[in-house]
């Protein structure tokens, strides 16, 4: 065993060594070189076109909110709203899109496509369940006509909604304020785990079609080796008491853009690690591979962001950050 490998296997020496390769922000979130790996992992297919040439940092698509929508699938068509069973997605988009009734190019919202299972079948095809970014705000039930789309988007996407009331200072007060009761449209529920969402939409690009699952069983593998309390697809988000374990969710997503550095990974952290600088922070990944799981997991738990791998994040804030200091 390597030297670096040594040091990678304790927890104590692990945090040291990423802090000794880091360089910090004003915020006490620092960014650092992602560990070399020192388990085993899945190699990727050869002959995937990856681009690892191009800069990474900057990439990341600027938005607002960000939508993920159950599907219990894990690949769609080239255009998820093109799917069948996906009427909510339809209406939202044509809210949203140019033209729609709650365009805004200043405030910017995506709508994802994801593996996790809504709590009804979607065979009904009456009511779907979606989380929302970075509110981390998970809604068990939203009806799929075009009035209940518009609610949705007053209640948790537009600027001045109920939940995102506030000067831009105190942009996220109620979703950081985890500790009393704010009513939310819905039965929506504050999302107490950190959620690793990965494109494998092969429906778009077979790079991340190939490359998601694969990312996806290394993430659940090594979050349960690093001692999270793993949520499975169909488990509800819920903000009861996890054994003092942190509770971690992985999904697949649709196409978020950047196919070419694949793979393309999503990192929320929630706004109820209050201990951790990363805490509301939204991350970005691109050209992960197996072996760069376990280091990037250990990362986010110490508040260091990988530079390798950085495509953009949004802070606690909801500021943008594109560049590595």
């Amino acid at each position: 065993m390597s030297r670096l490998a040594s040091l990678w296997r304790s927890p104590v020496r692990r945090v040291t060594f990423l802090r000794a390769f880091s360089r910090s922000l004003s915020d006490g979130v620092c960014f650092g070189s992602c560990p070399a790996p020192c388990s085993e992992y899945q190699s990727i297919p050869e002959g995937l076109d990856i681009d690892y040439k191009s800069p990474l940092a900057g990439t990341m698509a600027a938005y607002d909110r960000h939508v993920v929508i159950a599907t219990g699938k894990k690949d769609w068509t080239s255009r998820i709203e093109d799917e069948e069973n996906l009427a909510f997605v339809r209406a939202l988009k044509r809210l949203i899109s140019r033209g729609g009734k709650f365009h805004n190019p200043y405030h910017q919202i995506i709508v994802s496509a994801s593996s996790f299972i809504p709590e009804t079948s979607q065979e009904v095809n009456s009511s779907i369940s979606a989380f929302v970014f970075p509110n981390f705000k998970y809604i068990p039930a939203i009806s799929t006509d075009l009035v209940s789309a518009e609610e949705f988007a007053k209640d948790y996407l537009l600027p001045g909604s109920p939940i995102n009331s506030g000067s831009s200072s105190d942009r996220y007060s109620l979703e950081m304020d985890v500790g009393r009761h704010v009513p939310s449209p819905n039965g929506a529920v504050l999302v107490d785990e950190v959620v690793i969402l990965i494109c494998s939409h092969g429906g778009r690009d077979m790079r991340c079609g190939i490359l998601g699952p694969i990312l996806a069983e290394a993430f659940q593998r090594n979050l349960v080796k690093s001692q999270f309390d793993l949520q499975s697809a169909k488990q509800q988000p819920s903000l009861a008491a996890s054994h003092s374990r942190a509770k971690a969710r992985v999904g697949m997503i649709s196409h978020i853009g950047g196919h070419k550095f694949a793979g393309n990974v999503i990192i929320y952290v929630p706004r109820t690690w209050k201990w951790n600088p990363l805490a509301g922070w939204s991350i970005w990944y691109g050209r992960v591979c197996p072996e760069h799981v376990e280091g990037l997991i250990h990362s986010f738990r110490s508040g260091i962001i990988v530079k390798e791998h950085f495509r953009g994040a949004l802070d606690g804030s909801g500021r943008i950050v594109k560049d590595v200091p």
